[in-house]
């Protein structure tokens, strides 16, 4: 029996590659590829970040790259005084991440069946992929550039 037939498979290939895509339009923004800034923490959950989002679980890859997002605020932060909105304001991301983190509030606190039913709604789906690349972007961003240079 196979897990995977050779349709399914070229879809998760090309998953990993979109993730790899995203990467390098990141670094190709910042002018190349800059000393590490940010907390290695934000890059912890990387393998399953890309993992789901090549599968198609878009939702699941969506948190897991809030929840990094937040742990490299906490970890790069750690020793300034404040709390996760505050650090989050200081860095100059606070526009951006607030949008993401109110889809992910939506989903995990208000529990949201429209939006995780996205799985099963192709219009939906393609809506959470595109706020994972999203989510992506912002993520590699503040590895490199923990705090925004405008």
């Amino acid at each position: 029996m196979k897990w995977f037939d050779e349709k399914m498979l070229e879809k998760i290939n090309n998953g990993f590659q979109e993730f790899r895509d995203i990467e390098l339009q990141v670094l190709e923004e910042l002018g190349g590829c800059p000393p590490t800034q940010g907390s290695w923490k934000s890059f912890n959950m990387l393998h399953e970040i890309e993992t789901c989002y090549s599968v198609g679980a878009y939702v699941a890859s969506f948190i897991l790259t809030l929840a990094a997002i937040e742990a490299s605020f906490n970890a790069s932060y750690q020793k300034k005084k404040g709390n996760l909105k505050g650090l989050i304001e200081k860095s100059g991301y606070g526009i951006e991440l607030d949008e993401l983190r109110q889809i992910r509030n939506d989903i995990i606190h208000d529990q949201d069946i429209g939006k995780i039913a996205s799985c099963f709604d192709e219009s939906m789906k393609l809506d959470m992929k595109e706020n994972c690349q999203k989510a992506f972007r912002l993520m590699h961003r503040i590895y490199y550039q923990p705090t925004k240079v405008v």
